[in-house]
């Protein structure tokens, strides 16, 4: 999905990674419930999005927000596998999946990673030193470009 320069349809699927475009619900007991998608706005134009909704049958339910385009959330971090009590020269950027903005001064399990503010590039799957609020805490990012772990860092991430 990306922002569209003109009216054409865009067929959806198969679904791939996040890097590729796509993402993969995880069967269980529990339906998904709340999904958000960044799609990447970084220069002025084009200015439209069009979105396509998959539904496996007529009387499927959902609802959709769409907000404006805006920075996604800045936290300072150290390259993965660092110290805890090195320097944070580089920085992780998150879109918070428990709200409907995306916005929060926190990361969670679940929220989307980032290696820039316009959420083009995902962060590389690793665990890294980020300061979260002050704290220094070790957060993982899988190789979808998703945060699977926090955890107050001790030592080494």
């Amino acid at each position: 999905m990306s922002f569209a320069a003109t009216a054409n349809t865009v067929t959806m699927g198969p679904y791939l990674n996040q890097a590729a475009g796509g993402t993969t619900l995880q069967p269980g007991t529990q339906q998904p419930g709340n999904s958000m998608m960044v799609i990447p706005k970084p220069n002025a134009f084009p200015y439209e999005v069009t979105v396509n909704v998959d539904a496996p049958c007529g009387s499927t339910f959902w609802q959709m927000w769409l907000n404006c385009p805006q920075k996604l959330n800045q936290f300072a971090s150290g390259p993965a596998g660092t110290s805890c009590s090195g320097a944070l020269p580089e920085y992780i950027y998150t879109a918070h999946v428990y709200n409907t903005t995306g916005v929060s001064s926190n990361i969670s399990v679940n929220d989307w990673a980032f290696s820039d503010a316009d959420g083009v590039t995902a962060k590389p799957a690793g665990t890294y030193p980020v300061s979260i609020g002050g704290v220094i805490n070790c957060v993982t990012v899988s190789s979808d470009g998703v945060v699977t772990g926090v955890v107050p860092c001790v030592g080494t991430c």
